[in-house]
């Protein structure tokens, strides 16, 4: 299982990834250790993790490796890493290429802290110093995620 920490001690990775629901809070929780997706990606380290459609980073961890391209027979074997209980022998495969970003150390955050979610952003989201540091406000009970936001956009320009 993963670990929990305070938001008030959280130095948020620069990078976050969108995760859908169930999947998000299975990576946080430290029980699914690979992350399917249809494309390599060059990025390794500390990422963080963001629930899909919520505007809120729930933890993180530290993305390790790649593995792939993933056949049936890999997708088969590793239902434990990815928990993905699907007939892989039968179901169409999810990519054209799957490939598994695999996390280490996740931390779920003891209170999701708020983020603004940039226009278009998809996949990845830049969590920018100023950005982290809004956000860290806003987690610590410092100001109200209204104000935090406000301040954020303020910050950065953004009308």
């Amino acid at each position: 299982m993963a670990r929990q920490i305070e938001s008030e001690a959280v130095k948020i990775p620069a990078k976050g990834l969108i995760v859908r629901e169930p999947w998000v809070s299975a990576l946080v929780d430290g029980r699914k250790k690979w992350e399917l997706r249809g494309s390599k990606t060059a990025h390794r380290g500390s990422t963080a993790f963001i629930a899909a459609g919520s505007g809120l980073v729930l933890g993180e961890a530290i993305l390790v490796d790649v593995v792939g391209p993933l056949d049936r027979d890999s997708l088969s074997g590793s239902k434990n890493l990815h928990l993905v209980d699907l007939d892989w022998e039968t179901i169409a495969l999810p990519y054209r290429a799957t490939f598994a970003w695999v996390f280490e150390n996740a931390v779920r955050y003891h209170r999701p802290i708020p983020y603004i979610h940039p226009r278009g952003a998809v996949i990845w989201v830049d969590l920018s110093k100023t950005a982290r540091e809004v956000l860290a406000d806003a987690g610590s009970g410092k100001t109200s995620v209204i104000t935090a936001k406000a301040s954020f956009l303020a910050k950065s320009g953004i009308r």
